[in-house]
Formats: structure tokens, C-alpha cells, sequence
């Protein structure tokens, strides 16, 4: 459970809450967590930093050490009151030489079909942590409830009364 006395009021506790759970995971689960993932994309609800790390674990058990390499978070984040993850095989970088320089890019990864049923396993587990997301409170991790308080919250009734 998370520290009742931080809220979405205290920007700076919360931001060191979080950056410092987020920390942890990138050292515990670095090829999860691309270098240049924008912080815009990795800004989960405090809360929510438990079933965070549950998800981070389950998908580590399920990759094959051979993938892993490639496997990267895309975003991580609170959309419409609940927990958004995504996640890709990362791009393929290639250079090539034209007349004009350098042109160097990135596409996206196949997903190889031989490993279907890993794909699917992890989304599944991302549609977990979504649904416990709906029923967990940003702000505590207490028990929450989805609301419409101007903007889309899973929120306890304490942290409710705040808004």
C-alpha cells in the first residue's frame, strides 16, 4: 500500500514515488525498458505501482530468454481512469546510404509466430493488470472505484472526496 499522505497534490513526493519504483524495475528488468522511452509514456498512477510490478514480473517469466533482447514497454500509463501498457519486439535500426548521406531508421518487428501463445499470454496479463487497475486506487492502492469526476479516476472513496 502506498504512503496515504502523498497525493496528486504533492507533485514532488509523488514524481519521487514514482521514479523511484520505475528505477528499481528498469534495474531489475532493463531490455523491458527502452533507453529512450519518453517520461510522458512511462507515468503510471502511483497506486497502481504494485500491479506495475506484478506485470513486469509475469512478463519476465514468460519471455524466452532468446526474445528478450527485443521486448520493450511502449507506454505505461493512466488512460480513461485505468492502467495502459503496451508493448512491441522494438524496432530493427538499419543504415543505409544514399546520395543525399546517411539515412537511418528504425521498423517495427515481426512478432514470430512460433511464439503465439507467449503473445497472447502477455496480453492477457496486461488485460489483468488493466481490470485491477479499475478497482485500485490511483493515489493508495486501496480499494477503488471508477469514476467520472470531471475526468475518468479509480479512486478510493478518501481520495475521492479530495478531488
Amino acid at each position: 500500500m502506498i504512503d496515504h499522505s502523498i497525493s496528486r497534490f504533492d507533485d514532488d513526493a509523488r514524481c519521487r514515488l514514482i521514479d523511484g519504483h520505475m528505477a528499481e524495475l528498469r534495474q531489475r528488468y532493463p531490455y523491458q525498458f527502452a533507453q529512450e522511452m519518453l517520461d510522458f509514456m512511462l507515468d503510471p498512477e502511483p497506486g497502481w505501482l504494485a500491479i506495475i510490478s506484478t506485470l513486469c514480473r509475469d512478463v519476465d517469466a514468460l519471455i524466452p530468454v532468446e526474445v528478450r533482447p527485443q521486448f520493450q514497454w511502449t507506454q505505461i500509463m493512466e488512460k480513461f481512469g485505468t492502467l495502459r501498457a503496451s508493448w512491441s519486439l522494438g524496432p530493427q535500426f538499419f543504415d543505409s546510404l544514399s546520395s543525399g548521406g546517411v539515412l537511418s531508421g528504425g521498423l517495427p518487428r515481426e512478432r514470430p509466430a512460433a511464439y503465439e501463445p507467449i503473445w497472447a499470454a502477455i496480453d492477457q496479463r496486461i488485460a489483468a493488470a488493466t481490470a485491477e487497475s479499475a478497482k485500485t486506487c490511483g493515489e493508495c492502492g486501496a480499494l477503488g472505484i471508477l469514476r467520472d469526476l470531471h475526468e475518468l479516476r479509480t479512486l478510493c472513496d478518501r481520495h475521492a472526496d479530495l478531488v
